[in-house]
């Protein structure tokens, strides 16, 4: 459902990015912090039938960078990190997908997204992601996130303030052999 795309093959991929950078363009905020896109890994949706578009934008970032709030969790915890990596998080469905079909495919993508942002994680060897992301975009993944199970785990979640974006710390695996993925497992989405 979404393709990893390394900064070594972004040229190849400019038809996808492009569009997908221009969404997040819409937000000046988010627009702001984007820096060094040619270092970014991208993980956007590879959907033929163009229901689901958008993504994830990966990078690291600066400790100094993050919201006071999230840099003071990082530097609590993880005191010898100076850099992190950050996700910038934009998804839209196709408005021609409605009802039920349109809750499966929120359900869907929601734990496909996780799903891979967990491998990201692992490959990263990183177990978190501090996350940005607008307000709609966060109630639209807690809405269908939620019975399942925690899926979208955050460590810490600063609502709205004057940046007008939502941030988090995103767990994607849990130091205490507790990781995420087993509630990843537990899921079951049926798409008719």
């Amino acid at each position: 459902m979404f393709e990893f795309i390394e900064p070594e093959e972004q040229r190849l991929y400019k038809d996808r990015i492009i569009p997908f950078l221009k969404k997040l363009a819409e937000n000046p905020t988010i627009y702001e912090v984007l820096v060094e896109l040619d270092q970014a890994t991208f993980l956007l949706a590879n959907d033929k039938s163009n229901s689901i578009q958008g993504g994830a934008l990966l990078f690291n970032q600066s400790t100094e960078m993050l919201h006071p709030r999230i840099q003071e969790h990082v530097r609590t915890l993880y005191p010898w990190m100076r850099e992190v990596w950050t996700g910038m998080i934009s998804l839209q469905i196709h408005q021609d997908v409605t009802g039920r079909d349109f809750e499966k495919l929120c359900k869907l993508v929601c734990c496909a997204l996780m799903a891979d942002l967990i491998a990201f994680g692992i490959k990263e060897t990183t177990p978190f992601l501090c996350v940005a992301m607008t307000p709609l975009e966060y109630r639209s993944i807690e809405m269908f996130s939620i019975n399942m199970h925690n899926l979208w785990d955050y460590a810490v979640e600063v609502k709205p303030e004057s940046d007008g974006l939502f941030h988090g710390i995103l767990t994607l695996i849990d130091m205490n052999l507790n990781a995420v993925l087993p509630n990843l497992l537990k899921q079951r989405v049926t798409i008719h």
